[in-house]
């Protein structure tokens, strides 16, 4: 969260916002749940990423096998 990461709640609270950053975080986490941004990202070898790039693969190898099948040689 950019508050935290940039040190802005003493700043805040000093300034008498806190109830404005308490409302903030409550939005951000809401926003996150909704977007999905609040879940970790998937790593290279997790079951999700493997199947798509196992499809990924078979595709560009079909495509190039009909590339190369298609040359007609004179």
């Amino acid at each position: 969260m950019t508050l935290q990461k940039e040190n802005l709640d003493p700043k805040l609270k000093l300034l008498g916002l806190e109830p404005l950053r308490r409302h903030l975080h409550k939005v951000q986490i809401e926003y996150g749940k909704v977007t999905g941004t609040t879940a970790p990202l998937a790593t290279p070898d997790s079951p999700q990423v493997k199947v798509r790039q196992t499809a990924l693969h078979d595709s560009i190898r079909h495509y190039a096998g009909a590339v190369i099948g298609s040359v007609q040689r004179k």
